[in-house]
């Protein structure tokens, strides 16, 4: 049996109705929603979230009219607005979320909530509409594809380098599936490296994401111990490379923070590798902590001051620079190199620049080395 047949009741390739426990809005891929609702009852208000976590602060008029419409929408069906506290997914597996709970929302980040063995849906904004006003929607279930991580990745590896061996190894295999990790590693991994999985799971094709540690057996396997140090991009992530083989080219620009590299676990592995250093003049390194929490956590412990003084711009809470639309632009033919999850052309600058996607750990030492390079001399 699956974790999803378990968790849910409902057997790969059947279709189901399903009561989400919570709905997410937020200003990137719900903009639409509020006019959708116009006129219209939400039945489970005090299930919805609505955030302000990608255009933070507001980078254009078009934004703010979009921004005070979901702001509106939220006073209108009585729901929480979170309006600058962080990164929406991220806030609601800290808060919220638990296991075998259904979580709707209308990014492809969805299978993000696997982290704690929930089930994340990815709506259009007229599926999301009518959730909210009927109280469920479909489901058909995914077919299982079960994944054995043999170990834990030891510093200076980390899950980010995981999930792009597992974007490299699939290919097309895991497209429309669950994805279920097991195995030693698995069951021993943190929740943070969890979330970082889950959350690249999605360039792999698949629609879900589970943990069953307890599975005696998988369809294959990721052998850490063949892991190295990886960098995904330019244009798809699909296009994974080991850092010692990838392009040494001169980066312009390195972001450390986004849904899979903004944690404060993430903040501390990059601060060490960061402490006494400073990047080259020429590169404009930009650190933004994925929640208020993680921002305040990383000023008690002193981070702050070892990304000040490396040379870096702490930006504010949020997708900041990942979402590529309002802060951090890249000029014609610059590279940026990020811990983020979004590597396609043209998302953070001119359609000449190139956009590298890698571990935070990577990211601090590229943007130490002034290029994507394996600088082995660039130690913690």
């Amino acid at each position: 049996m699956s974790k999803c047949e378990e968790l849910f009741c409902v057997k790969s390739g059947e279709t189901k109705k399903l009561t989400p426990d919570w709905y997410i809005l937020n200003d990137a891929a719900a903009s639409a929603v509020p006019g959708l609702l116009r006129g219209r009852t939400v039945r489970f208000p005090e299930r919805v979230k609505v955030f302000i976590d990608h255009d933070t602060p507001c980078g254009s008029v078009e934004a703010a009219a979009l921004q005070k419409e979901l702001i509106a929408c939220a006073e209108n069906i009585g729901c929480e607005l979170m309006n600058g506290a962080g990164i929406s997914y991220q806030i609601m597996l800290d808060r919220f979320v638990a296991e075998g709970q259904v979580v709707a929302s209308c990014s492809p980040h969805a299978p993000i909530f696997g982290a704690a063995n929930a089930l994340g849906l990815y709506l259009s904004p007229e599926q999301m509409a009518d959730a909210l006003v009927s109280g469920e929607t479909e489901f058909i279930a995914p077919e299982a594809v079960s994944v054995e991580i043999t170990a834990l990745p030891q510093f200076p590896l980390g899950a980010k380098d995981l999930a792009l061996m597992l974007v490299d190894k699939a290919g097309t295999s895991l497209k429309d599936k669950a994805v279920e990790f097991c195995g030693a590693g698995a069951a021993k991994m943190p929740r943070h490296d969890r979330i970082t999985l889950c959350q690249m799971v999605k360039d792999t094709g698949a629609t879900a994401a589970f943990f069953d540690v307890e599975r005696a057996s998988a369809d294959f396997r990721l052998e850490t111990d063949a892991l190295v140090p990886l960098v995904a991009g330019p244009d798809t992530v699909s296009r994974v490379r080991p850092l010692a083989h990838a392009d040494q080219v001169a980066v312009n620009e390195v972001f450390i923070g986004g849904c899979s590299g903004g944690r404060i676990e993430d903040l501390r592995a990059a601060a060490e590798v960061l402490r006494g250093r400073q990047v080259p003049l020429h590169v404009r390194l930009m650190v933004a902590p994925a929640t208020s929490e993680a921002f305040l956590q990383a000023a008690e412990e002193g981070l702050i001051d070892v990304f000040f003084d490396a040379g870096a711009i702490m930006m504010g809470q949020g997708c900041s620079v990942c979402w590529g639309r309002h802060q951090g632009f890249i000029g014609e033919n610059e590279v940026l190199v990020s811990s983020g999850s979004r590597c396609s052309r043209g998302v953070a600058g001119p359609q000449s620049s190139k956009v590298y996607v890698c571990s935070p750990v990577t990211a601090a030492r590229c943007a130490l080395a002034g290029k994507i390079c394996e600088e082995r001399e660039v130690r913690p």
